[in-house]
C-alpha cells in the first residue's frame, strides 16, 4: 500500500499538486502549476534502453522522502509529463540519497510506461551509483543487470536529475 501512495505521490510531484496557486523555485528548474509542469533547466536528462530500444529525454527528478515511518528514494523520468508517452519510476528504501544503492525486485520498484505499455521488475539487480553535481543536480548510473516482465534487459547507462522537495 506504502508503495502505491509513493507512486501517487511522485506523479503529483511531476503533474502539480491540483492547486491553483504556482510555485516556482529557479534552484529546482520547474514552475509548478496545477495539471501542468514547465522545465526551465535544460541540465536534465536520461538515456535507457530495454533491449534495443532506446529512450532519451528532458525530465528527470529524484526525491528523498518519508510515507509514515519509512524513507524512500524516488527518480522519475518522462519524455514530455503531459502525455502518456514514455515514463519510468524507480523508488526504494532509503533514509538518503546516498551515493550507492544495491537494488532488486525484493527491496525496490520499477515501473515503465511506453504508451500504454506497462513493464514491472521482473529480475536481476542493480547498483545505483549516485553523485551530486551541485546542491540540486544528481548523475546517476547503474551497473548490474535488471529484466523487465516481458524478458527485456532495462539498461541505465545515464541520468542527470534535479532534486525535488518532497513533504
Amino acid at each position: 500500500m506504502k508503495k502505491y501512495l509513493l507512486i501517487i505521490a511522485v506523479v503529483f510531484i511531476i503533474l502539480g499538486c491540483g492547486s491553483d496557486d504556482s510555485d516556482s523555485d529557479p534552484v529546482l528548474g520547474f514552475i509548478i502549476k496545477a495539471d501542468t509542469l514547465t522545465k526551465y533547466d535544460s541540465s536534465m536528462s536520461y538515456n535507457i534502453s530495454l533491449d534495443s530500444t532506446d529512450y532519451t529525454g528532458s525530465y528527470a527528478v529524484i526525491y528523498n522522502g518519508s510515507i509514515g515511518n519509512t524513507s524512500y528514494v524516488g527518480i522519475a523520468l518522462s519524455d514530455d509529463p503531459s502525455n502518456e508517452g514514455f515514463n519510468m519510476k524507480i523508488y526504494f528504501e532509503s533514509s538518503s540519497i546516498g551515493e550507492s544503492h544495491s537494488i532488486n525486485d525484493s527491496n525496490s520498484t520499477i515501473n515503465i510506461n511506453d504508451g500504454g505499455t506497462t513493464y514491472t521488475w521482473g529480475s536481476g539487480s542493480l547498483t545505483l551509483s549516485i553523485s551530486t553535481e551541485d546542491n540540486s543536480t544528481y548523475t546517476i548510473g547503474a551497473s548490474g543487470s535488471a529484466t523487465v516482465n516481458s524478458g527485456e534487459t532495462l539498461t541505465i547507462t545515464n541520468i542527470t536529475a534535479v532534486k525535488v522537495p518532497y513533504d
